[in-house]
This record gives C-alpha cells, sequence and structure tokens, in this order.
C-alpha cells in the first residue's frame, strides 16, 4: 500500500465525480424542474464509451500520469459546468464532459501500479488500488447527501469538481516527481 496509496488516491477523488452523478444527477435536474434527467446518463454513458474506445490506448503509448492528468482536468471542468448551470444543456454538457474525463483515470492509474511494484505482487497491488474506487463510491452518496441536505443539490457537483481538480494536482506533482527522478537517474 506504501508504494500505490497516491494512485489510488488519485482514482479515489477522480470517483467521487462519478458517483455524484449516479447518485444525485436526477435529484438535481428535478430540483431545477427540468425535464429528461435521464439524459445525464446517456451523456456521461456516451463520453465514457466513447473515450474508452477511441483513446483507450492513450496509458500505453503516453504513459498513465500523463493521461491522468488531461483526463481530471477534464472532469473537473464537466462538474463545474454541472454546478453552475443555469439550463439543462449546459448541465447535460457537463455529465458528458465527467465521461471524458473520468474514462481513463483507472487504467492510466492501474498501469501505473502495476509498474510500480514486482509482477508477483501486481494482483495484490491492483486489488489494494481498486479499494481506492470503492471507497469513492461507497462514502460519496452518503456525505454528499448530508451536503445536499444543507447547501442544495449544485454543491454536489462543486464538490465533485473540486475533488478532480484535487486529483489533477497530486497526478501532476507524482508526473512532475517522476520526471525529476527520470532525470537524476539519466544524467
Amino acid at each position: 500500500m506504501s508504494r500505490i496509496w497516491l494512485h489510488g488516491a488519485i482514482v479515489c477523488l477522480q470517483g467521487i465525480g462519478f458517483a455524484a452523478i449516479g447518485a444525485f444527477f436526477v435529484l438535481y435536474f428535478l430540483h431545477q424542474g427540468w425535464a429528461h434527467a435521464g439524459l445525464g446518463f446517456t451523456a456521461f454513458g456516451g463520453g465514457f464509451v466513447l473515450v474508452r474506445v477511441l483513446f483507450g490506448h492513450l496509458p500505453d503509448r503516453f504513459g498513465g500520469l500523463p493521461v491522468a492528468v488531461g483526463s481530471l482536468a477534464v472532469e473537473a471542468v464537466g462538474q463545474f459546468l454541472i454546478w453552475g448551470a443555469h439550463d439543462p444543456a449546459l448541465a447535460l454538457a457537463g455529465t458528458f464532459m465527467t465521461g471524458l474525463g473520468c474514462s481513463l483515470v483507472f487504467p492510466a492509474m492501474g498501469r501505473e501500479v502495476v509498474h510500480l511494484v514486482e509482477p508477483h505482487l501486481r494482483g495484490l497491488a491492483l486489488g489494494g488500488f481498486t479499494v481506492f474506487q470503492d471507497l469513492a463510491y461507497a462514502l460519496t452518496g452518503p456525505l454528499a447527501g448530508l451536503l445536499a441536505d444543507r447547501a442544495g443539490y449544485g454543491s454536489v457537483f462543486l464538490v465533485g469538481g473540486i475533488a478532480a481538480g484535487a486529483g489533477f494536482l497530486l497526478a501532476a506533482a507524482l508526473r512532475r516527481d517522476r520526471a525529476g527522478e527520470a532525470e537524476r537517474v539519466g544524467a
């Protein structure tokens, strides 16, 4: 766990926006008085699948951390769009962008995790890594529900955007550190 927890934390932070859409998007639409809330799941799923199909090779080609950095930036923008939406089209665009952003974070960080450990520990490392995503899903609903009761449904997506932004910063820092290590080894 000491080798993979930062990568797991990135996946956990990414998972908050994912779980927020699943648990609160329809409630947010209903509260706003907007129709067609179910399209949010279509938009999210469409973005998610589109990226996996067309760009699923990117973590292997460019590395997991660069892909995660870009993906988390897109997810954060999507979550902030939902939070600030004043019409359903903007909220749906936010769910689409969140789907685009969420799609490759887990495989990108998983690629990094398996390269951090010896081959005989890869299954164990991936199992521990997966716990972080499960943790995000398990905690987001109840904790975001408490937040929504006090600050409204939109606040859930604000927190999702902040979490994705924090994941972005963490992934960028890991990428910078990894580049620094490579320079020191190569020098």
